[in-house]
């Protein structure tokens, strides 16, 4: 039974590093995304940091 919730967290945290891992190759851009476009603005368009800002929120991501 404690090897069945063992494997369930490694699967969980497994599919949450790769969720991080699109963000970061959304937003550094590495590759295009379509649910994630590449933007140079944040919080709805309410701050444009730039290419750089967003370089350094998709490091944030990781």
């Amino acid at each position: 039974m404690m090897r069945t919730g063992y494997y369930i967290a490694i699967a969980f945290v497994i599919v949450h590093g790769l969720i991080h891992l699109l963000g970061f190759v959304a937003y550094w851009p590495l590759a295009e995304i379509g649910e994630l476009p590449y933007k140079t603005t944040l919080l709805n368009g309410r701050f444009d940091i730039g290419s750089t800002g967003m370089r350094l929120y998709s490091l944030s991501w990781l």
